[in-house]
């Protein structure tokens, strides 16, 4: 039985690009990865990153990149540590390895973050897909809990201060912090009373 909950994952990437309108993953690249053990109490265990150098200049990506996606790598650095990064295939091993050395065992434990069946399809679609196939089938998503408390409780505010850096390591902890205030003010324990077979359960308010 694992320790950890989830694998944790943010990926940083060219985006939609200016001629590939709703081609999200066609022609663009991911240009950094970065995953985290999250434990039961959502701390994190460990993390790991890497960023990526792209197979083509990377002058010619941040040309084609919508203005928004240019000017946020420019603002966070990331254009220019691209120039220093790790080949995709590298990064995958190395990630690979990573899991492995941490006791993970393939198919274990589902991925775990914002929005996150949009990594998984970045993962599949940018030359990554051995990092989706190594993680369980389910996702944990913030965000579904973000829409459903929204809906629920619409005059409820949060109250969170995210980072958003626009880098892997800062935003996975922006989606952690997001998770702990929703298990601690959204999310109640319900006691239970079981009273034999399955189906007489009562529950308490």
């Amino acid at each position: 039985m694992t320790d950890f909950l989830a694998l944790g994952i943010n990926l940083e990437t060219t985006g939609l690009t200016d001629d590939q309108p709703g081609g999200l993953y066609r022609g663009g690249r991911i240009l950094e990865i970065g995953l985290a053990l999250v434990r039961p109490d959502l701390t994190i265990h460990a993390a790991w990153h890497q960023v990526i150098r792209p197979d083509v200049p990377v002058e010619i990506l941040r040309a084609e990149c919508l203005p928004v996606v240019r000017e946020m790598h420019d603002a966070s650095g990331l254009w220019t540590e691209c120039e220093q990064g790790a080949p995709l295939a590298d990064a995958v091993a190395d990630a690979l390895d990573w899991l492995a050395g941490h006791g993970v065992q393939r198919g274990e434990l589902p991925l775990f973050g914002s929005s996150v069946h949009t990594d998984r399809e970045w993962l599949k679609h940018g030359k990554a897909g051995e990092i989706e196939r190594y993680a369980h089938y389910r996702n944990i998503d913030v965000s579904t809990i973000k829409t459903l408390a929204a809906a629920w409780w619409p005059q409820w505010v949060p109250g969170l201060t995210p980072r958003k850096a626009h880098r892997v390591g800062p935003d996975i902890l922006d989606s952690r912090d997001e998770l702990i205030c929703y298990r601690d003010r959204v999310f109640r324990r319900i006691p239970v009373t079981f009273t034999g077979a399955a189906e007489s359960v009562e529950v308490g308010p």
